[in-house]
C-alpha cells in the first residue's frame, strides 16, 4: 500500500516536473506564433520598399486573413457537430509550412501587383494561423490550474520578437535576414509545439490517453506513441463560452479599430509609425499585469486588465480631440496599442472557460480568433467608410474622438456592472454550497434520530472493530460505484463518476487525481458514451435513478 502511494507521488511529480520543463518551449514556441502575426501584416518587414502606384496593397491580403479566420471558425463549429475531427501534427505540420510559404510570397505579390495570388496568401494565413493558434491555445487552456500569467508572458515574448526583427530589418545589412526569420517563425512555432506535447506525452502517458483523436507519433524518443489529442477533446456547446465577458471587449476592440483606421485614413503608411508604438504599449500594460503577480503572487483580474486597457484608450482620443492632428502619432499609437492588447485579454478570457467548463479548445479558441478578427474587419472597414464618405476633414476627426471616447465610458459601465452581477452570482452560489454542506452534516443525524443507528462512515465503522464487511456494504450501497459496474466503466473511470456525483468540478477532479483537465474530459465523454446520456444533468439523474 506504502509503494503505492508512493509510486503515485512519483508519479505526479512526474506530471508537475513534465509541465514546468516544457513552459519555456510553450511561451516561446506560441509567442513565435503570435509574433508572426504581427510582423507578416502590421510591420514594414514584408512591405516591399517600392510598390506600384494604385495597387492593391498588402491590407488587402490582411482584411482577406481576417475574414478567413471567420469563415474557418466557422466551418470547424459546423464540421464538429457532425462528426470528431483530428488535429494532429500531420495538420498543424501543413498549416505551418502554408504560413511559411505565404510569408514568402507575400512581398512578391505586392510588388508584382497581383492582386490574387495576394487574396489566396491571406486566406492561407487566415485559416492555417486559426488551427495552430487553437493548438496553442489547448497547451494553456488544458492545465490543472489558472495560467492566464503565462500566457500573457507569452505575449510579452512576442512583443520582444517583434522588436528585435524590427531593429534586424532597420540595419541595412540584415534585411533580407529579418525577413527570412518572419518566414520560418510559423515553422520555429510548430516544431517547439511538437517537441512540448511529445515530452509531455512522453514523461505523463496517463495526462493524454489514447483515444480517435490521438495522432501516432511512433519512433519518437522518449514517447509513449501517441500524441495528445487535446485540440479537439471536450465540449462543442457555444453557450458555455463567456459570452458576456467577450461582447464587452469586442464592442470595446470595434470601438478602437474605427478610431486607428480613421486615424490612418485610406493609407497604409501610417502602420509604419503607429503599430511599433501600438505594440510598445502593449508591452507596457502586460508588464503592469504581471507586476502583482511577481510582487504579492495575485493573478492579475482581468476586469481590471481592461479598465487599464480602455483608460489608455481614452487617455489617446482626448489628446488627439484636444490638440488634434499634433496629437495624432501619439494618440494614435495608444488607440492603436489598446486595440492590439484586446486579443490576449481575450485569449485568457477564452483560457480561462475552457479550464473551468470543459470546452474544446478548438472550438472556444476558433470562436475567440474568430471574434478578434470579425472586430479587426468590420472596424477597420468602417473607419475607412467613415473617411471616404466625410473626407479629410478636422471636424470627423474630433467628432469620431468624441464619440469614441462616450462608446467607451458606457463599455467601462457596463463591464463594471458584468463584474458586479457574476460577484453576485458567485455568492449566492457558495451560500447554496455552505447550504448543502450543512444538509449533507444534518442528513446522518436525522437518520439516527428516526432510526435510532448510527449512520458512521465506513473508515468509523472498522475503527470500531466492525470488519471489512461494513465497507464492503457501503460500497455496495455507493450508487456511483454500482452504476459504474452496471455500464462497464474502468477503475479511473469509476473514480471520476464519483467525484462527479458529488459535484466536484472538472479542474477539481484534475487536481485530486494529478492529471490534466484534458484528460478529465476525455474520461468524462467515455463516460457520457458507455451511459448513454449526453450530458452532465442526464448522467447524474441516471446514477441516482440506479
Amino acid at each position: 500500500m506504502a509503494g503505492a502511494v508512493l509510486n503515485e507521488r512519483e508519479g505526479a511529480e512526474a506530471v508537475r516536473g513534465a509541465r514546468r520543463v516544457g513552459w519555456g518551449r510553450a511561451v516561446f514556441g506560441s509567442a513565435c506564433l503570435w509574433a508572426w502575426g504581427f510582423l507578416a501584416y502590421l510591420s514594414p518587414v514584408l512591405i516591399p520598399a517600392e510598390r506600384p502606384v494604385g495597387g492593391v496593397g498588402i491590407e488587402v491580403g490582411f482584411f482577406v486573413s481576417q475574414g478567413a479566420v471567420v469563415v474557418a471558425a466557422v466551418a470547424i463549429v459546423l464540421a464538429l457537430r457532425k462528426r470528431s475531427v483530428a488535429v494532429g501534427r500531420g495538420v498543424l505540420l501543413v498549416c505551418a509550412s502554408l504560413l511559411a510559404l505565404a510569408s514568402a510570397l507575400l512581398p512578391l505579390t505586392v510588388a508584382i501587383d497581383a492582386p490574387w495570388p495576394l487574396v489566396g496568401c491571406g486566406a492561407i494565413c487566415g485559416v492555417a494561423g486559426t488551427l495552430l493558434g487553437c493548438a496553442w491555445g489547448a497547451r494553456y487552456s488544458l492545465e490543472s490550474r489558472d495560467v492566464s500569467a503565462v500566457v500573457m508572458v507569452s505575449f510579452l515574448v512576442a512583443y520582444g520578437i517583434y522588436f528585435a526583427i524590427l531593429l534586424l530589418y532597420v540595419a541595412t545589412p540584415f534585411v533580407v535576414a529579418a525577413q527570412v526569420v518572419v518566414v520560418f517563425l510559423p515553422l520555429a512555432s510548430w516544431g517547439l509545439w511538437f517537441w512540448d506535447a511529445s515530452a509531455r506525452s512522453g514523461l505523463a502517458p496517463e495526462v493524454f490517453p489514447s483515444s480517435a483523436l490521438s495522432t501516432d507519433i511512433a519512433g519518437l524518443p522518449g514517447s509513449s506513441g501517441k500524441a495528445p489529442g487535446e485540440v479537439t477533446a471536450g465540449s462543442r456547446e457555444l453557450h458555455a463560452l463567456p459570452w458576456r465577458s467577450l461582447g464587452v471587449i469586442a464592442v470595446a476592440a470595434l470601438v478602437g479599430n474605427v478610431m486607428a483606421s480613421v486615424i490612418m485614413g485610406t493609407s497604409y503608411e501610417g502602420a509604419d509609425s503607429l503599430y511599433p508604438g501600438g505594440i510598445a504599449l502593449c508591452a507596457c500594460i502586460a508588464t503592469m499585469a504581471l507586476v502583482p503577480l511577481t510582487a504579492e503572487r495575485a493573478a492579475f483580474s482581468v476586469a481590471q486588465l481592461y479598465r487599464i486597457t480602455v483608460t489608455f484608450s481614452v487617455v489617446g482620443l482626448v489628446a488627439i480631440l484636444v490638440l488634434g492632428a499634433a496629437a495624432v502619432p501619439v494618440g494614435g499609437a495608444l488607440v492603436q496599442g489598446c486595440t492590439l492588447f484586446f486579443q490576449p485579454l481575450v485569449y485568457v478570457v477564452v483560457t480561462r472557460s475552457i479550464r473551468l467548463q470543459g470546452l474544446s479548445p478548438l472550438v472556444a479558441f476558433g470562436v475567440g480568433q474568430a471574434l478578434i478578427s470579425a472586430v479587426v474587419l468590420a472596424g477597420n472597414l468602417a473607419g475607412k467608410l467613415l473617411f471616404q464618405v466625410a473626407g479629410e476633414t478636422p471636424l470627423l476627426l474630433s467628432a469620431v474622438c468624441g464619440a469614441g471616447v462616450l462608446a467607451l465610458f458606457f463599455m467601462v459601465v457596463a463591464q463594471a456592472a458584468q463584474v458586479g452581477a457574476d460577484e453576485g452570482e458567485e455568492a449566492e452560489g457558495d451560500v447554496e454550497k455552505m447550504e448543502e454542506a450543512e444538509e449533507v452534516e444534518e442528513a446522518p443525524r436525522r437518520e439516527q434520530d428516526r432510526t435510532g443507528k448510527s449512520s458512521c462512515s465506513p473508515e468509523l465503522a472498522l475503527a470500531e472493530g466492525k470488519g471489512s464487511s461494513v465497507l464492503d456494504e457501503a460500497q455496495e450501497e455507493d450508487p456511483a460505484a454500482a452504476f459504474a459496474r452496471a455500464v462497464g466503466l474502468t477503475a479511473r473511470e469509476t473514480e471520476i463518476l464519483s467525484l462527479l456525483a458529488r459535484g466536484r468540478t472538472l479542474p477539481y477532479i484534475a487536481n485530486e487525481l494529478f492529471v490534466t483537465t484534458g484528460t478529465v474530459k476525455t474520461h468524462v465523454r467515455h463516460i457520457y458514451e458507455k451511459a448513454l446520456v449526453n450530458n452532465r444533468q442526464e448522467l447524474l439523474d441516471k446514477v441516482e435513478a440506479r
